[in-house]
Formats: structure tokens, C-alpha cells, sequence
């Protein structure tokens, strides 16, 4: 299997809040070939790959309504849906998986469904259909009172708010010690970048919040013409020297 993909599809669902999943709407796929080939590392190499679909009761549990505060986490990791939530109770028993799936997940909620992301890609699918909402509602539901932009923005406000109440679901399930604001810079300007776990910011300086208890990888990557020199001593690298 493609952990990466098993681990992003995990989180993407519990993030969504999908409410008809884990039992259900899980489907995974792989290229057919007579001997697998992990080391080509793309949807040929055979291995098992997950896809989403049908999220209908996405962004909150149900169907009924849109609620940021609900706990999927829980759910996805139930022993009472039983072989649904089978491959991540068992990864999580290894304590590696474990720490990179947390921190998979901080790179997320982080980096990629951020409330701005989440807006841009909003706003640029409303404007695209927008037009178009008045005759859907001649023609199909001429009697609906549904305030359309008010549930456009509810989606909004579901993004807004999420990232805050996952991150408690993440630290109150995992027994973390606390939330950890990180602060990635470069001096000069320019001289290289930085990769923190799976992600490597595009502008920097760049913050980003990761969880006392599940220790992240940080690698500094010079440009061409610089030489990383090491760490200035902070709250976090009080002895540099002590850095490998």
C-alpha cells in the first residue's frame, strides 16, 4: 500500500467530518501488474492507492446541518466498525506511525486546508455557478428557501473554526502535552529554504502549529551560492550545538 495516500485519505476524512464513513464510501485502487515495483513510486508501481468520494455528509457528521466542533477522530479509530477502522487502530499501534501521522496531519491542517485555501477554492466555484442559481431554482425548486449564500459561507465558517477543534481532538486522543506555535525563518533572505516534516513553505518567515510529544523533523536546504551555517539559539534550540 501507498502509506502516504492511506494516511492523507485518513485525514482527509476526519477533517471533512464525514459522517457516512468509515463504514461506508471507502474505496482504494491499484495498477495491475505482474510484479509490483514500489521503487517507481507512482500510480503504476502496483501498489494499493485510496480515492474520495461521496461527501454528501461531509463538514460535520451528517446531512443535517454543518458542525466544525465534531470529533471524526473518534470515529475513525472505533473498533466497533470493526475492519473499517482495522488498518489505522493497527498502524497507530507502531509508535512511528504514530508520531508521522500526527504530524502529517499538523502539516495539513497547516499548510493545505487552511481557512484561506479553503475561501479561495470556495469563492472561485461559487463565482463559476453563480449565474446560474436562478434558473436551477425556476426549474427544480421554484418553493426552496434555502439562503444559498448563507450556506456558501457556512462552508467558510466551517474551515475558520475547524483547524482549532482538531487540533484539540489530535491532543486530547493522542495524550499530547500541548500545541507548539513554530516559526521557520532564513537569514539572508533568500539563502535556502526549509522543510518541516512533509512540507516545505513557499515564502517564509512561516508559521505553523505542531504538538509537544510528537517530535517533527526540520531540514534547513541551502540555495545555490550559500552554505547552511546551523541554528541561532531560541526557545526551542537552546544549544544549537546539540543540533545534528
Amino acid at each position: 500500500m501507498d502509506l502516504q495516500s492511506f494516511v492523507d485519505f485518513e485525514c482527509g476524512e476526519i477533517f471533512l467530518g464525514n459522517g457516512d464513513w468509515p463504514n461506508n464510501n471507502t474505496k482504494f485502487w491499484r495498477y495491475r501488474r505482474a510484479v509490483n515495483d514500489p521503487s517507481l513510486n507512482n500510480h503504476l508501481d502496483g501498489r494499493w492507492r485510496w480515492l474520495f468520494y461521496d461527501l454528501d455528509a461531509a463538514f460535520g457528521g451528517d446531512c443535517s446541518g454543518i458542525y466544525p466542533s465534531h470529533n471524526s477522530l473518534i470515529r475513525a479509530t472505533d473498533p466497533a466498525y470493526n475492519k473499517y477502522t482495522r488498518p489505522l487502530r493497527s498502524l497507530l499501534i507502531n509508535n512511528q506511525f504514530k508520531i508521522d501521522f500526527i504530524n502529517r496531519y499538523a502539516d495539513l491542517l497547516n499548510y493545505y486546508f487552511t481557512p484561506e485555501k479553503a475561501a479561495d477554492l470556495i469563492n472561485k466555484h461559487k463565482a463559476q455557478i453563480e449565474a446560474e442559481i436562478p434558473y436551477h431554482r425556476e426549474r427544480w425548486e421554484p418553493t426552496n428557501t434555502l439562503n444559498y449564500t448563507g450556506i456558501i459561507n457556512s462552508y467558510i465558517n466551517f474551515y475558520e473554526r475547524r483547524g482549532k477543534y482538531q487540533r484539540e481532538d489530535i491532543l486530547a486522543y493522542f495524550d499530547l502535552n500541548k500545541q507548539v506555535e513554530i516559526t521557520l525563518n532564513v537569514s539572508p533572505p533568500g539563502a535556502g529554504y526549509i522543510k518541516i516534516s512533509t512540507i516545505v513553505p513557499d515564502a517564509l518567515p512561516w508559521s505553523g502549529t505542531y504538538f509537544d510529544g510528537a517530535p517533527v523533523t526540520v531540514t534547513a536546504i541551502a540555495n545555490p551560492g550559500y552554505t547552511f551555517s546551523g541554528w541561532d539559539e531560541n526557545a526551542f534550540i537552546p544549544d544549537p550545538a546539540s543540533i545534528l
